[in-house]
C-alpha cells in the first residue's frame, strides 16, 4: 500500500510481536489462535479501508472504487494504466498472530491456473502479505449465480409462471443443464490438481465480462483442501444441490426451524430429493452413495446426463441463458464470438474421461510467488499431503472393487499413479 513513495509491496513486513512469542516445545504443534468477530471487524476498519487513488502492486495498480465489503474482507476495483486493464483487488486483514486467510486461495489458484489460461478460473496478477493485511489482484468478473437466478426483469419480458415458486426464482432446464456442465468441468479441473473445494454454492460461481459473459468461473478457495482429507464426492453432491435448487427448489428451502432442517437433510431419501430431476440425473445418486474418499466420481456419466437434459429441450450450447433473456444488463457484446471460451462444448468427453495425476509440487515461479505467505516449508511436502494413502492395519491392502480403485502410493511412485 502506498500513498507517496513506493512502499515495496512485494516484500513482507515483520510478523507481529504476538506471533514472535508463540514458541512451543519441540515436537508439539502451536496452539491455533483465532480472532474474535469484534477483533476482525476492528482490524478490517483499521487496515483494509483503502481510498480511491491509493496504489498497490509495485504502484502499478490504482484503487478506483469499492465493489463489496463483507465480513472477512473487502473487494475493490483496480486500474492498471500501463496495461489498460481493470481488475479486482481483494484485501483481508491478517490475524493478530500475523496469519493470512488468503494464503490457501493463493495456493489453489496458482496450482490450478499457473499461467492464467485455465478455463473457469480467474487469473492472479499480483499478491502479497504484510504484517497487518494481505491482498491479491485478480481478474474482475461479473455477477454470481445466486443473483443471476433472481435478476430483475428489465427488457419487458415476463418470467414464465413455472419458473416462480413462492418468492424463489427457478431456471429453465436449458439454462441449468448448461450451467451444470460448466460447473462440473470446473470441479473436475480442480480435482485433477488434487483439491476439493468444500464450499460449492451459487454465490461462489460468477460469469465473466465481455467475451467471457457466458463462461462461469469458480471463486473462493479459502476452504479448499487436498482431497486426502475430504473426498471428491462432497463437491459433486453440492453440485446436485445447486441443480435441484435451480430446477425446483430444495426440499428444505423454506424450513425455518434449525432442528427440523437438520432432520430433513439427514433423513431425506434420494428418491425424494431428486424426484423432479430428469431420470438420467437421478440415476447418478446411487453411484455417489457408494463412493469413499479415495474413489473417483464418474464425471462422464454426470456430464452425459446433463447433456441429455439439454438436448431434450432442443437447447443449443450458445443459446441465451435465462438472465440474458430477462435483463438487458447481461446482454452479450456485439463482438461476442460463439464457442470461443467453452472447452466443455468442444470436446468435453476427453476432459471428463481423462485420468490426471494430482501433483501440488509447484514450479519455482509459483513457489517464489507464495513466499510472502510463508508457504514454502509446507509446499515441499505437498505431494505426500495430496495423494491419499489408504489406511491399513496389516502390511497388505486390497483396493475397493468396481473400477474406482487407487493403489496405495509410496513416496517414490506418487508421480506415476493413474488416479
Amino acid at each position: 500500500r502506498s500513498t507517496g513513495k513506493d512502499a515495496g509491496m512485494e516484500e513482507e513486513e515483520p510478523r507481529s510481536a504476538t506471533a514472535k512469542h508463540m514458541k512451543t516445545e519441540k515436537g508439539k504443534k502451536p496452539k491455533k489462535v483465532t480472532d474474535t468477530r469484534s477483533q476482525r471487524k476492528e482490524r478490517m476498519q483499521k487496515y483494509v479501508q483503502f481510498k480511491p487513488g491509493e496504489r498497490f502492486g509495485k504502484r502499478a495498480w490504482e484503487v478506483t472504487r469499492l465493489i463489496d465489503n463483507g465480513g472477512f474482507g473487502v473487494v475493490y476495483e483496480a486500474w492498471n494504466n500501463e496495461k489498460s486493464l481493470v481488475a479486482a483487488l481483494k484485501a483481508e486483514p491478517t490475524t493478530t498472530t500475523g496469519e493470512s486467510q488468503l494464503k490457501q486461495e493463493i495456493l489453489v489458484l496458482r496450482s490450478v491456473n499457473p499461467h492464467g489460461k485455465t478455463e473457469h478460473f480467474p487469473q492472479i496478477f499480483f499478491a502479497t502479505k504484510h504484517r497487518n493485511y494481505a491482498y491479491i489482484i485478480m481478474s474482475l468478473l461479473g455477477d454470481n449465480l445466486r443473483n443471476l437466478r433472481a435478476c430483475e426483469v428489465k427488457n419487458g419480458k415476463e418470467r414464465p409462471k413455472e419458473l416462480i415458486k413462492k418468492d424463489h426464482y427457478l431456471l429453465s432446464i436449458g439454462t441449468w443443464s448448461r450451467v451444470g456442465m460448466q460447473l462440473l468441468y470446473a470441479i473436475k479441473s480442480l480435482h485433477d490438481c488434487g483439491f476439493v473445494h468444500r464450499d460449492i454454492k451459487p454465490a461462489n460461481f460468477v460469469i465473466g465480462k465481455g467475451q467471457q459473459m457466458t463462461t462461469i468461473f469458480m471463486l473462493d478457495f479459502g476452504l479448499s483442501r487436498a482431497y486426502a482429507f475430504k473426498g471428491r464426492r462432497d463437491d459433486i453432491w453440492s453440485l446436485f444441490y445447486i441443480l435441484i435448487e435451480a430446477h425446483c427448489g430444495l426440499p428444505w428451502q423454506f424450513e425455518v426451524d434449525r432442528k427440523e432442517l437438520e432432520r430433513v437433510k439427514c433423513t431425506i431419501p434420494d428418491a425424494e430429493l431428486g424426484k423432479n430431476l430428469p431420470k438420467s440425473l437421478r440415476e447418478c445418486f446411487s453411484s455417489l452413495r457408494h463412493l469413499d474418499i479415495y474413489s473417483r466420481p464418474d464425471y462422464t456419466s454426470i456430464y452425459e446426463a446433463l447433456n441429455k437434459a439439454r438436448t431434450l429441450t432442443r437447447t443449443k450450447c450458445d443459446d441465451l441463458y435465462d438472465w440474458e433473456k430477462y435483463n438487458e444488463d447481461y446482454k452479450r457484446p456485439r463482438s461476442y464470438v460463439p464457442n470461443q471460451f467453452h472447452g466443455w462444448s468442444h470436446n468435453p468427453l476427453a476432459h471428463f474421461q481423462s485420468l490426471v495425476v494430482p501433483s501440488l509440487i509447484p514450479s519455482d515461479a509459483v513457489s517464489s510467488f507464495l513466499l510472502p505467505f510463508g508457504l514454502q516449508s509446507s509446499l515441499n511436502n505437498c505431494s505426500e499431503q495430496v495423494i491419499p494413502t489408504p489406511p491399513r492395519k496389516t502390511k497388505s491392502w486390497t483396493p475397493p472393487p468396481e473400477g474406482n480403485t487407487v493403489e496405495a502410493p509410496s513416496k517414490t511412485d506418487c508421480e506415476t499413479r493413474t488416479d
